[in-house]
């Protein structure tokens, strides 16, 4: 008897072969993960020079500014590319992949062991809904659900909401970015808020203005610390 294998059209094209060494069979090979190289060095999110373990400078707080920002790997690496496929490719299957190599380079961070003592909740940039509809899934929220799943940390939705339409923020030029995110967003629930540490997750950091924006928003909702983590720089 002749057996079937069902393919999904993702699989027909985008087959999976290592965004590394081109071995078929996965995405990325355990021999090409293990050799992954995450982001060594962490900057202010406020300066954008060095930080030791990615706090933001004392002279560059703010008070509705970011506390601090960790990347954990250049966006010019098979993460980065693995990252395009999952967000503008549709292949859904990377999610777990992405999810797998955030936590376990989260997991050998030392800001995770600060974020643990403090209990930090975590949630992400959300899309606009209209965006969101049109690709089928919010792929921040996805990646960092998957993560906090496979670490046990606290995951919170509907935290933040995108109350209006922003043009596409990688066509844009620094200072219109940062015009672009301007009221952007408001929070869901203030109660949930108020007295609590959070880490907002978004999939790359630029300039930072789309988790600039989400800071100030919760801070002026209460939040007491507010740190940004992302895959890719």
């Amino acid at each position: 008897m002749v057996k079937w294998q069902m393919f999904s059209f993702s699989d027909w094209l985008f087959p999976k072969e290592c965004f590394v060494c081109n071995k078929k069979g996965s995405y990325l090979c355990p021999t090409c993960q293990s050799s992954l190289a995450c982001q060594k060095e962490q900057f202010c999110p406020i300066c954008g020079r060095l930080s030791i373990g990615g706090f933001s400078h004392p002279a560059c707080l703010k008070k509705q500014g970011l506390d601090g920002l960790v990347s954990l790997f250049p966006f010019r690496s098979p993460v980065g590319k693995m990252l395009k496929s999952f967000k503008y490719h549709q292949v859904r299957e990377l999610e777990n992949s992405l999810a797998s190599l955030t936590a376990s380079a989260l997991s050998e961070n030392k800001i995770l062991r600060f974020w643990r003592r403090q209990l930090f909740n975590f949630t992400s940039v959300p899309l606009f809904p209209a965006r969101r509809l049109w690709r089928g899934f919010d792929q921040s929220e996805r990646i960092l659900k998957g993560t906090c799943l496979k670490l046990n940390l606290s995951f919170e939705e509907n935290v933040l909401e995108r109350r209006r339409w922003t043009k596409v923020q990688v066509k844009l030029i620094a200072k219109k970015r940062l015009r672009n995110m301007i009221g952007a967003f408001a929070v869901v629930n203030k109660t949930l808020i108020k007295n609590k540490n959070w880490v907002v997750f978004d999939d790359v950091w630029t300039t930072g203005s789309t988790l600039k924006e989400s800071a100030k928003v919760l801070k002026i909702s209460g939040a007491k610390q507010v740190w940004a983590l992302t895959l890719c720089c």
